[in-house]
């Protein structure tokens, strides 16, 4: 600057013509560089940062007051925490105390739960056992009644005849003799 005064008043006119068309040139140049999409994000960021300004101003006395009234809140808490040094230790291990019963009381009430569920499948399972074995009695005593042994006795006997007289051969030779004559109908 002091070069600038030295080369006298006609120099310094001229500088300050020189700054006052370059400003002109700048201000052109940004406009065209905020006449494009990047421009209009460059506007709108700028936008809400004003926005956000504003929000702040506007809200700081009302946080302030929030943030003062918190301190002296915490700072009360501290003081009593400091005087009642006992009672809150009887507290903090009474608090542990209760988690932990807490816990083994969940803890408890999940393994019965586990447990009601395999003795419940236990169950289930020897309820089909005894249903089993009731329908084993029924049918043995149905079969030992008198009815029944007679039953038996004419099933067996039917049986004994079927197998050695050769009927059997013979009933099966009927039944493919009339499948073979169905075999023409069959859809193909």
């Amino acid at each position: 600057m002091a070069e600038l005064l030295s080369q006298g008043a006609g120099k310094l006119r001229q500088y300050t013509q020189a700054l006052g068309e370059s400003s002109g040139v700048a201000a052109r140049i940004a406009g065209v560089q905020l006449n494009t999409l990047r421009g209009d994000a460059v506007i709108l960021k700028s936008t809400l940062e004003g926005l956000a300004i504003a929000v702040g101003e506007a809200l700081a006395g009302p946080l302030r007051v929030v943030a003062n009234v918190a301190a002296k809140v915490v700072s009360t808490i501290a003081k009593w925490v400091r005087e009642n040094r006992e009672l809150v230790i009887i507290a903090g291990t009474a608090a542990l105390v209760i988690g932990a019963v807490g816990t083994a009381l969940v803890t408890l009430g999940v393994a019965v739960q586990a447990a009601s569920f395999v003795l419940g499948g236990l169950a289930s399972i020897l309820a089909g056992i005894k249903v089993a074995f009731v329908a084993m009695t029924a049918a043995l005593g149905a079969l030992l009644s008198p009815i029944g042994l007679v039953v038996a006795a004419v099933v067996g006997l039917g049986t004994a005849v079927v197998v050695y007289t050769g009927a059997a051969g013979d009933a099966l030779d009927w039944l493919k003799e009339q499948f073979g004559r169905l075999r023409p109908l069959r859809l193909e």
